[in-house]
């Protein structure tokens, strides 16, 4: 999970806080997600962009910008995703195999084929339709008639840039502020 919290203080008046919480719970939901939708960001790497058929950070199935979620708490606001993958997206770091490489589908059609039955399902997929081997740095694959081609390239490691959409910045807390000094307004009238 990650998320941005807005923590509000012990208070000692007789105003409820919830209006201006769920406000700024709200507010910040959608400035995340509109962030995904047209932030900029470092450019995906040329296979990225080759599999997903786009140049478009962080968009490519739409999972992500769905995924942001908010609740309020009796002295929260809390707005988040728990999405696989938002947290490296987001802050950027290095995935490294926990085995001996990591296998990254070279074509659209293997990513599909992952998506659907995993990698092992979908290795084991490719055997029983046609030749699959492996070379210092990717699997390879042939149908009986069919050229050679890669369908997966092995790595040690990837490094995922920094593409920060969960934050709050300046104009965020003056949005909020706003929220709560309403609420203060309207309980002194």
């Amino acid at each position: 999970m990650i998320e941005v919290t807005i923590k509000v203080k012990e208070h000692s008046t007789d105003f409820s806080t919830s209006k201006a919480l769920s406000r700024s719970a709200r507010y910040l939901a959608s400035k995340t997600q509109d962030r995904i939708a047209h932030g900029t960001y470092q450019q995906n790497a040329p296979l990225t962009v080759a599999l997903k058929r786009s140049s478009k950070p962080l968009a490519d199935t739409g999972l992500l910008l769905t995924s942001i979620t908010y609740r309020t708490e009796a002295d929260k606001a809390i707005v988040g995703t728990n999405r696989l993958g938002a947290r490296i997206n987001n802050e950027g770091g290095v995935i490294t195999a926990k085995k001996s490489r990591l296998w990254i589908p070279a074509q659209r059609w293997v990513k599909k084929l992952v998506m659907g039955r995993g990698t092992s399902g979908a290795f084991d997929y490719l055997k029983k339709r046609g030749s699959v081997w492996f070379t210092k740095s990717a699997v390879m694959y042939r149908t009986k008639k069919g050229k050679p081609q890669v369908v997966w390239i092995l790595k040690k490691s990837v490094t995922i840039p920094q593409r920060r959409f969960m934050y709050m910045d300046d104009e965020d807390l003056k949005k909020i502020r706003g929220y709560f000094k309403e609420i203060i307004y309207e309980s002194d009238t």
